[in-house]
């Protein structure tokens, strides 16, 4: 079973379609931070997308704004920029968490969801 600690691991293996596979440190923390984004409506992920691309224009003000309309937690939109919105996406709606170990390091096991 492969164990990614990186996000380019973590596009590498989503991109295989490996059925299943372990997150380790720091990148488990973020995945688990920002998993509450995958519950929201179209209106408030299209805020959020926004935010995100105009964060470097706007100094972080736009994810600050985005955070009071959507009201998701700033801390839940800093970890899906840092896993890449799209990815978490992929991961969080093609895959399940199936084990968690709080560490240190910490990790989890995620499992392709059966269709």
């Amino acid at each position: 079973m492969n164990t990614v600690r990186t996000k380019e691991e973590l596009k590498a293996v989503k991109d295989r379609g490996d059925a299943e596979f372990i997150v380790e440190g720091d990148l488990v923390t973020k995945l688990r931070a920002a998993r509450p984004i995958i519950s929201f409506g179209a209106g408030a992920l299209a805020i959020i997308t926004a935010a995100i691309v105009t964060a470097p224009f706007t100094f972080g003000a736009s994810l600050a704004a985005a955070a009071a309309m959507t009201g998701v937690e700033i801390a839940v939109i800093v970890a899906a920029v840092a896993v890449g919105l799209g990815l978490l996406l992929a991961i969080w709606l093609g895959y399940e968490e199936i084990e968690f170990d709080a560490g240190p390091p910490p990790r989890m096991t995620l499992r392709k969801k059966q269709t």
